[in-house]
């Protein structure tokens, strides 16, 4: 039996490039937390970069928290559903998770199987974060997304979904520019480092799995 991947979550395969950010301290307690970052390209190959927030001033590719993870009562969700969950949250529906033609069975049959099922994700990161006094281990999933055009509103889509995707949206950009953005020197703390070292390596992962894609 093939080792599991270091995220410990099922639906990931074991063999996704994995990159651990720090290191766990023996003194420390560390509780589990899972998010994920996604590109989001556009027809023309641009991606899609958030605005810096007042709590971290830094740039970063887009994502949250996969809060039906981090709820222990919901996680008998599948990964893709906890994820598409917080997808329609954080870009008011306008990012759909890449997708990949589902595989033919066996028979050959595949008239009565999904034509479509997401992608995993391309890469991983567990970053040992230690503020404020507590310990956590957070796992973050990096995904390949495609952005939806403004006239194509999901069933589903709250105001307050739009609101908040205009508020975290910097907006799409080429990839030097992008590069440059994450790249640049953000606010000197274990977070801001944080982010700068998991979305520079997101980054180039993506790009090359895209590039090797086509």
């Amino acid at each position: 039996m093939p080792a599991a991947h270091p995220s410990g979550l099922p639906g990931v395969s074991p063999g996704t490039p994995h990159r651990a950010i720090g290191a766990p301290s023996p003194n420390v307690n560390y509780a589990d937390r899972f998010a994920f970052r996604y590109l989001a390209f556009t027809p023309t190959g641009q991606i899609g970069i958030s605005r810096p927030w007042p709590t971290v001033p830094k740039h970063r590719l887009p994502g949250g928290f996969i809060e039906p993870l981090n709820d222990l009562a919901s996680r008998d969700l599948s990964l893709e559903a906890a994820v598409q969950i917080e997808f329609m949250w954080t870009t008011g529906g306008r990012v759909r998770l890449r997708e990949k033609p589902k595989e033919a069975s066996q028979s050959g049959d595949t008239s009565n199987a999904p034509k479509w099922a997401p992608e995993p994700p391309i890469a991983t990161s567990e970053e040992w974060q230690f503020v404020d006094n507590v310990g956590v281990r957070q796992i973050t999933l990096c995904y390949i997304a495609d952005f939806l055009p403004e006239t194509n509103d999901p069933e589903g889509v709250t105001d307050e979904m739009l609101k908040k995707k205009e508020e975290l949206w910097l907006g799409y950009m080429g990839v030097d520019e992008a590069r440059k953005l994450i790249a640049a020197e953000g606010p000197k703390t274990p977070v801001g480092r944080w982010i700068k070292e998991r979305d520079s390596w997101f980054l180039e992962m993506g790009l090359d799995w895209e590039a090797n894609r086509k």
